[in-house]
């Protein structure tokens, strides 16, 4: 596997806001499935998670917005972890939007944790996930 991880969409109407370009919602949206799109393209479904009882959870997102999105301009998202603590629980990520013209419009920091879902409080995820973020890890560094 290649860090980052990529995924390609483009802007819908349903993405925009009053002004004519896209929503600061729709930046998060963007983030999101490819983060989640990461995890399927790997095997973690959302069934799987949920059978493990483990689940991401995000304490915080800033974005800062760069260039603007339009219709129906195709978007590049690439998503890498950016650090991870040393006990597997917290971790920060990064998603970065880019323009078909390779201008980057908006990046995205995550900083979150894993849940156990039956203990309901943060602990190490399984194995098998834990592997998935060290192999998109890429400590500091833009792609």
């Amino acid at each position: 596997m290649t860090a980052p991880y990529r995924q390609r969409f483009r802007v819908r109407y349903s993405d925009l806001d009053t002004n004519g370009h896209v929503a600061n919602t729709s930046y998060l949206k963007y983030s999101l499935d490819t983060r989640v799109g990461f995890l399927f393209a790997n095997g973690l479904t959302a069934d799987m998670m949920r059978d493990s009882g483990y689940g991401p959870i995000v304490f915080r997102e800033d974005i800062t917005y760069l260039k603007e999105l339009f219709v129906p301009d195709e978007i590049e998202v690439r998503y890498w972890v950016r650090s991870l603590h040393e006990d597997g629980i917290r971790f920060r990520m990064c998603t970065q939007i880019f323009r078909s013209d390779e201008e980057l419009a908006a990046s995205i920091e995550i900083y979150g944790g894993w849940i156990s879902l039956s203990r309901r409080r943060l602990e190490k995820p399984p194995k098998e996930v834990w592997d998935l973020m060290l192999a998109l890890l890429i400590e500091d560094k833009k792609p």
